[in-house]
């Protein structure tokens, strides 16, 4: 009795767009702040997830592919960037260098002030017991 041969695929055959998406990506709503260079003007959008190498955010304009960015996110600064992919709702931009997603998405705290120190700290009193 012959078996039927089994096709074996190689790596080489994969589509393209699995390679590049080899960083992984953290799915998140933020917002940031967005100057295509085609316009001066300054867009608030809402980032939908960051990865080390790009970002997808919501647009409502589809623009054009290869455009230059610079976008402002949160405890990271600016980015430069190039549109990649654009559809009517959403923009896929690449970053020209890599950035920590991780900080992107973490709030941004206080830095303490040298020689200030916060009231009752040591010496808090104790909330009301329930009698």
């Amino acid at each position: 009795m012959d078996l039927p041969e089994t096709h074996q695929t190689d790596d080489s055959e994969h589509d393209s767009t699995e390679s590049q998406r080899e960083k992984s990506r953290d799915s998140l709503f933020l917002s940031a702040d967005v100057i295509f260079d085609d316009s001066p003007k300054q867009h608030i959008v809402r980032v939908r997830n960051v990865s080390a190498g790009g970002m997808m955010i919501d647009v409502t304009a589809p623009r054009e592919k290869g455009l230059g960015v610079t976008a402002r996110l949160k405890n990271i600064g600016e980015v430069r960037g190039t549109v990649v992919w654009s559809t009517a709702k959403r923009i896929g931009i690449t970053f020209d260098q890599e950035i920590d997603p991780n900080l992107a998405r973490h709030k941004a705290t206080a830095a303490p002030v040298p020689g200030y120190k916060r009231p009752y700290v040591e010496s808090r009193r104790p909330g009301l017991a329930i009698r």
